[in-house]
């Protein structure tokens, strides 16, 4: 017996396939469900992956790089706050990236559902954002 990939709490009765993101590209993709809404959830949840997952890429890569120019100021005028930028810049990215896009893995939509899985992803994404000022204050504040 297996659990809705949605909502993880009922028995799945619903069986479909949806031609979507699978980690490394696209393909078919199995999914069980316990009702139409929340198959149409998954579906819709599916479409919004496939029309956003190269912006969520982009935003990822830019955010691993975008530390990249503040080290170079950093490195010019030997001043701390480029470092602490440059942190910001990184960890606000990648975290605004998660927020706007809460895409977690297979394995943890089967662990969780998907429902909650996209409150975990986003939460982590705020933490991120949160955490991503910290440097700057410090800076601020002369630690």
């Amino acid at each position: 017996m297996s659990k809705c990939i949605n909502c993880n709490k009922n028995e799945a009765k619903i069986k479909f396939q949806v031609f979507t993101w699978s980690g490394i590209g696209k393909s078919n993709v199995n999914f069980e469900c316990c009702s139409e809404e929340c198959k149409k959830e998954v579906e819709e949840f599916c479409e919004y992956v496939n029309k956003n997952v190269m912006k969520f890429f982009i935003l990822i890569f830019l955010g691993s790089f975008s530390f990249i120019p503040f080290i170079i100021l950093y490195n010019i005028y030997k001043n701390e706050l480029f470092g602490a930028l440059g942190l910001t810049a990184t960890l606000g990215l990648i975290g605004v990236a998660i927020i706007l896009f809460p895409f977690s893995t297979p394995e943890t939509n089967s662990k969780l559902g998907l429902r909650k899985a996209k409150k975990v992803t986003r939460i982590i994404g705020y933490v991120l954002l949160v955490i991503s000022i910290i440097p700057v204050i410090f800076y601020l504040i002369g630690l």
